[in-house]
């Protein structure tokens, strides 16, 4: 038979360590990401960048909340610099029918990120021609699975 003095001391032991572990459940549950206008909510964003959406994508690989942008061509070396700058993409390149950058990861915050930055369909190959380009989109996937 269990003495009811070592129940109570027992408790009075767990009692702390089960406030600690339901802070750390509740802190990480709250900080589930939610899908929205990632490149916004990071700052700096460019009014030319123009947010699209985001849906999730729960069956892929990460389970990614995807967040798409759209901007003119006019506006793609503009972009192509914030873009470097801010998350260190790649200098976009031509490959056969548009213009891409490589897909670019990082980890902030716990959650990985991946962007993407491309050209509509085009044959206009120089970077000079890039506003006679209709339209460029970006891709911004925040993985709600950890890394």
């Amino acid at each position: 038979m269990i003495h009811p003095e070592a129940v109570l001391r027992l408790a009075a032991l767990l009692t702390p360590l089960c406030l600690i572990l339901s802070a750390c459940v509740t802190a990480k549950a709250t900080s589930a990401p939610a899908c929205g206008d990632f490149l916004d909510k990071q700052g700096d964003k460019p009014a030319y960048i123009e947010y699209q959406g985001c849906h999730s994508e729960y069956e892929g690989q990460g389970k990614p909340l995807v967040a798409r942008y759209r901007l003119d061509g006019t506006h793609a070396a503009e972009a192509e610099d914030f873009l470097r700058r801010r998350y260190g993409i790649q200098p976009l390149r031509f490959v056969c029918c548009g213009w891409e950058s490589t897909p670019h990861s990082w980890v902030d915050d716990g959650h990985a990120w991946n962007l993407v930055f491309a050209s509509e369909e085009t044959l206009l190959s120089a970077r000079a021609q890039w506003s006679r380009i209709p339209t460029f989109h970006i891709r911004a996937e925040q993985y709600t699975e950890e890394p």
